[in-house]
């Protein structure tokens, strides 16, 4: 990941459609499920993406938490998007890339 491009790991429970969606405009996606990583807890699944240099986007408040913990205690991670699973659609988690 260089320069003002965004690589994303998707959670295991966010909508593929949103991935797809995001790769149609050119947006680097990688699903914890393609990743082989889809039944981790969330902290293991946080420090994933992190090794992987790429933000992880997520529906579950959890590990929104858990970002926030790490940000209270220093804790260095590349990154959590957090898209609310019944006020965020497709389009509205994609429109920024139009």
């Amino acid at each position: 990941m260089s320069g003002d491009v965004f690589a994303f790991y998707f959670a295991q429970h966010v909508p593929a459609a949103i991935g797809r969606a995001l790769r149609l405009r050119g947006v680097e996606v990688l699903t914890a499920d393609e990743d082989g990583s889809d039944r981790l807890e969330d902290e293991p699944l946080l420090l994933r993406a992190t090794a992987l240099n790429r933000i992880l986007f997520t529906q579950d408040e959890d590990l929104l938490a858990l970002a926030h913990h790490y940000q209270k205690a220093e804790r260095f991670f590349a990154g959590v998007v957090y898209a609310h699973q019944q006020h965020a659609s497709i389009g509205r988690c994609t429109m920024i890339w139009k």
